[in-house]
């Protein structure tokens, strides 16, 4: 008897790809050249969290991110809140909200 067919996982783009379509109600156009070609990021950027008395404290954000190929501007959207990236809580701290279902 044949087996079936296992999908494949989507990759971290067709993730974001879905979810930013299914998010993105607004606007689509560039606020700089006002144009509406964009393109994925094929890597996550993230930003560290600022303390006043020094960096590196090991708490970053992790963005998933897109260009506009006619003027570069890049736009950037939380990872975590897209599904892409499973958030860690440093001892003690608490969970964050649950998004809100449709």
């Amino acid at each position: 008897m044949d087996e079936p067919e296992k999908e494949m996982p989507l990759s971290p783009q067709d993730q974001f790809q879905q979810w930013l379509e299914s998010k993105w109600k607004g606007d689509s156009k560039c606020p700089i050249c006002l144009e509406e070609n964009w393109v994925l990021g094929e890597m996550f950027a993230q930003v560290d969290q600022h303390m006043r008395a020094r960096l590196g404290s090991g708490k970053v954000f992790p963005l998933a991110v897109i260009f506009c190929t006619t003027c570069g501007y890049a736009r950037f959207f939380n990872a975590i809140f897209a599904g892409l990236v499973e958030p860690r809580r440093m001892p003690g701290e608490a969970s964050p909200p649950e998004e809100p279902t449709q």
